[in-house]
């Protein structure tokens, strides 16, 4: 007689044991019997070998979510088992097991409300462990897309397709819920739920490449975990690297991959770390700037009406100052004949379509809206990148000479293209950082100083108006005249990690247009 047989053999080394069972199809075996000899030991099953489930092509993950399960079944069911769910105990590609009507739950449970706020709160991928969410709201949380469904729901081909490309979408290894506290699991879970929300929003714009939604994965499953305690923050390079979903910089994903490790490593920088008070006479004999030694030096000078605004404390002023930002505002920084001819320049030669509208947006984790209808900024903006024009060659000329002269530094490889901005009533710009963490991995490094300069003031005759605001600071607002250059620290001295006080806001101007110049200082060559 003929047995087909797998086996499993236990080896008794010492205290060691390693398994090894033998499986036949007879019926004259009873089930379970194990025979030992010699210390090897086999247990013999009467259960017949099912076969094989699994996928014989590999395009078969992709048809099925494309519904050919449905549409096709005489070959997907045959060739496609694994994905379209046919495998015993297992879930399939997608599928999870379901049947493929793909439809939120309509029997009278409620749940299709629940569905909706689940999505909107960003609470899928928090509960896709659940049976009962898998089962009720699997087309809401995208657990798969039925196309036909949705069209017939009235969703535009827009968002089918923004859906079908989140289910194509390798987010990675799936996020645990942890944390040495409520506290720290409340957070996690916060991460998780921005993390689904932009998942499913910024990663299926149409400006996102390929490479950066096959990249945009976790690939640790404390991905969320870190990003939840101020990793992206403090570690950027390595969470760019393992958690750039979490992290939720997927954008930044192509830049870094291209800019990483391409700075040259002996490179000198324009600033280095060091504490004001112990380095500064440090760095006046290396040549060297340190935050601290540039500001006071700046200060110091006689020649120019420097005011300092705010600056960290050396232990003898009240604590509350200690972890201040280095500020200051500098008086007739451009006359008022200058700052008029840039504005005559600007309305003779930039018309009303070369203002562009600003592209900053936010996400509302609340209700799920698209970061295209929530601008975190309120203003036109034109920037000078090498343009021609005789706008752009007097901000060059001008502007630019004018801040190597006041900073004492050779800026020219370090200063960003000047930005143009104009604020019309109405406009705003809400709580934000000029640091931007993924220059961290960019070649110029970190923008270690921000500045403005003020060309026209608002007529509103309330303070906030047009003034920027620091709530950090003791909700400071500070107003600069027309002509004034405003200027701070986006780093702390000692290690040149993000100032967590500079985040700053433009208070709603009411009258008026406000007219600005806007350029930031790298700690390394941006060219």
């Amino acid at each position: 007689m003929i047995y087909k047989t797998t086996a499993t053999l236990i080896f008794c080394l010492g205290a060691s044991q390693f398994q090894l069972v033998i499986t036949a199809n007879a019926e004259h075996i009873d089930q379970d019997d194990i025979f030992c000899e010699d210390d090897v030991c086999t247990k013999i099953s009467s259960e017949p070998i099912a076969p094989a489930c699994k996928d014989t092509h590999t395009a078969c993950r992709d048809w099925a979510f494309e519904g050919e399960c449905d549409a096709n079944p005489r070959y997907m069911l045959q060739s496609c088992q694994q994905s379209c769910g046919r495998c015993p105990g297992e879930l399939s590609a997608g599928f999870e097991g379901h049947d493929f009507n793909c439809l939120d739950s309509d029997d009278g449970d409620g749940f299709p409300k629940l569905c909706s706020e689940l999505v909107a709160l960003g609470d899928c991928m928090i509960m896709k462990e659940s049976d009962t969410v898998e089962g009720k709201c699997r087309s809401s949380c995208l657990f798969c897309v039925n196309e036909e469904a949705l069209r017939e729901e009235g969703i535009s081909e827009e968002e089918i397709q923004r859906r079908k490309i989140y289910r194509s979408m390798d987010l990675g290894i799936p996020q645990v819920n942890m944390g040495r506290d409520k506290v720290e699991q409340h957070n996690n879970q916060e991460q998780m739920r921005a993390m689904d929300i932009y998942s499913k929003r910024d990663m299926t714009e149409a400006s996102i490449t390929n490479t950066m939604q096959s990249k945009c994965q976790n690939h640790i499953k404390e991905c969320a975990y870190y990003a939840s305690k101020g990793m992206c923050e403090s570690r950027t390079v390595f969470m760019m690297g393992t958690c750039p979903l979490a992290c939720m910089m997927c954008e930044g994903l192509d830049d870094f991959h291209s800019a990483v490790g391409k700075r040259h490593p002996l490179e000198t920088p324009l600033f280095v770390p060091g504490n004001t008070f112990q380095y500064i006479e440090e760095a006046k004999e290396s040549g060297l700037n340190t935050i601290g030694s540039f500001f006071d030096s700046l200060i110091a000078r006689e020649d120019v009406k420097a005011q300092m605004v705010t600056e960290p404390s050396d232990g003898e002023k009240s604590s509350d100052s200690k972890d201040e930002p280095h500020m200051v505002l500098v008086e007739d920084f451009l006359t008022s004949e200058e700052c008029d001819e840039f504005l005559n320049q600007s309305k003779a030669q930039a018309q009303e379509d070369n203002w562009a509208a600003s592209s900053i947006h936010k996400i509302d984790h609340f209700d799920g809206k698209h970061s295209s209808e929530l601008p975190l900024r309120s203003s036109q903006t034109l920037t000078c990148k090498g343009s021609g024009s005789l706008l752009c060659t007097n901000i060059s000329t001008i502007v630019n000479e004018k801040l190597s002269s006041l900073t004492n530094l050779d800026l020219e490889d370090h200063l960003e293209a000047t930005e143009y901005v104009r604020y019309v009533p109405g406009g705003y710009y809400t709580l934000h950082n000029e640091f931007r963490f993924h220059d961290e991995w960019r070649i110029g490094g970190p923008r270690v100083i921000s500045i403005f300069i003020v060309l026209s003031e608002t007529e509103d005759v309330r303070v906030s108006g047009g003034s920027f605001g620091f709530p950090a600071l003791d909700w400071l607002l500070v107003r600069p005249k027309k002509g004034s250059l405003l200027m701070w620290s986006n780093l702390n001295d000692e290690d040149m990690k993000p100032h967590i006080k500079v985040k700053h806001e433009l208070m709603p101007v009411k009258e008026g247009d406000v007219y600005m110049f806007s350029t930031h200082i790298h700690q390394f060559s941006i060219r």
